[in-house]
């Protein structure tokens, strides 16, 4: 994950308010088995990681990207736990 100029390696702990979000103008729908734990492409849902290797400081509000091989996601940090 790399947030400003930091990068670190997370762990995904909990996916929680997972939707699905349709970016076709069509009423064509992409239909994909919803399991627990799993993000598909056009997903959108809050979840909770934790660092792995050392104590992390973030700001409310910073971007953040996380990349692993061909999958990548960006968001914002909302709450700090």
């Amino acid at each position: 994950m790399t947030v400003n100029s930091l990068r670190t390696p997370i762990k995904l702990i909990k996916i929680v308010d997972k939707k699905q979000v349709s970016l076709k103008k069509s009423s064509e729908q992409i239909h994909l088995d919803n399991l627990e734990g799993v993000l598909y492409p056009c997903d959108r849902a809050t979840v909770h990681f934790k660092c792995s290797l050392r104590p992390c400081y973030f700001n409310i509000g910073d971007r953040f990207s996380m990349a692993e091989s061909n999958i990548k996601a960006t968001g914002i940090i909302k709450e700090i736990l």
